[in-house]
């Protein structure tokens, strides 16, 4: 389960070392960031952005999977993924962060954080 405690990642290691720890600070970081805030924290704008925290959250979960999944291990998107009508809306990981309560965008994006240092580190063995 990650926290919002950080260390520094390593100024020297090897690609897989480096990759994974400097997921982690920043994985941390962004959870320091939205720690505390409710629903209308994580939907906060700031004009003229229409970024949100929660929006990042949703995001970057999606991103991680999609690398970690489909990218390094070919395996097909993730089930929160695998239904979302991209042809509709090209930003839907965005957009469909807005219907998420703040707990379940915490839970998707620290349940793929764990996804995909599993498959890093299977596709480190396997090497």
């Amino acid at each position: 389960m990650l926290t919002t405690d950080r260390t520094d990642p390593p100024t020297s290691a090897d690609g897989p070392t480096t990759l994974l720890t400097f997921l982690d600070f920043h994985r941390r970081t962004l959870l320091q960031k939205v720690d505390g805030l409710d629903a209308a924290g994580l939907a906060a704008t700031l004009p003229p952005s229409t970024m949100t925290l929660g929006g990042l959250l949703h995001h970057l979960a999606y991103v991680e999977d999609h690398w970690c999944g489909v990218v390094l291990h070919g395996d097909a998107p993730g089930e929160w993924w695998a239904d979302a009508d991209w042809a509709a809306d090209r930003d839907w990981e965005w957009t469909a962060a807005r219907t998420l309560t703040p707990e379940e965008l915490r839970h998707r994006f620290v349940t793929t954080a764990a996804r995909s240092d599993e498959r890093i580190a299977a596709r480190r063995v396997r090497r």
